[in-house]
């Protein structure tokens, strides 16, 4: 579904990420894991299009999209609830909601309107809410929001950066609930995760990243069991 060869890309004259190989099957999870600053969101956003690579490819379903801008990419079956939610503040949850689907077909009303009922279903805080403006949300609403909108382009391939930040334990636990669904129901995901006991746990394959690199790879229950892991990762500083 995804291969990244040998990407590098920054901001200014600096890399942040230097040569990082990774790929993502379909119908697979994988996650990246790592440290503040480590180039986990870098790397989400230069292979949506949000960031254009110094070096390096991009390959989505056989197609090199390296550079292509992040509306073709939506446009080829690429979603991305990016970190820090972007939610459009001025527009009500169901225009948002909307505008997440821009790229289906008219003739695809009927599934339109049964994933909108499907999102609220999941997300009933954000159905008691579809007329209110998305900025006045709260923060965990903002972020269901934010992962109901790249659900409503009904991707082939969903990018999900950071879904936990700053969220209460409870709406975590929510969060990750519709991760395993989406996982169950044989969605592809490349998720990043501050939290890395909980992206390894429900993760097929998972890469961890160190100053812009790839440090080590394996499947999410191997690396949850790896000592340096759980040392650097998880032990006393993961989520409980």
């Amino acid at each position: 579904m995804l291969i990244v060869e040998k990407l590098s890309a920054g901001y200014g004259r600096s890399d942040v990420l230097q040569g990082v190989d990774l790929v993502v099957p379909s119908g697979k999870l994988v996650c990246i894991v790592g440290g503040n600053g480590a180039g986990k969101s870098t790397a989400m956003r230069a292979i949506s299009g949000m960031l254009a690579p110094t070096s390096g490819r991009v390959q989505f379903r056989n197609v090199d999209v390296t550079s292509m801008p992040s509306h073709k990419m939506a446009a080829l079956g690429m979603a991305h609830a990016p970190e820090g939610r972007r939610v459009f503040s001025s527009l009500s949850v169901q225009d948002n909601l909307r505008l997440g689907a821009f790229r289906r077909a008219r003739a695809d009303r009927r599934r339109l309107a049964e994933d909108f009922d499907r999102i609220f279903s999941w997300f009933p805080r954000l159905s008691e809410r579809r007329a209110q403006a998305a900025g006045t949300l709260s923060g965990g609403e903002q972020q269901m929001l934010a992962i109901g909108r790249a659900l409503m382009s009904n991707p082939d391939l969903i990018l999900l950066d950071e879904p936990s930040m700053g969220l209460a334990p409870k709406l975590v636990e929510d969060v990750y609930r519709i991760i395993i669904r989406l996982r169950e129901e044989g969605r592809t995901i490349l998720l990043v995760e501050q939290f890395a006991n909980l992206a390894l746990a429900v993760a097929d394959y998972a890469y961890v990243m160190e100053n812009g690199r790839i440090a080590l790879s394996g499947t999410g229950q191997g690396l949850l069991r790896d000592g340096k892991v759980k040392e650097a990762y998880i032990g006393g500083g993961g989520y409980e």
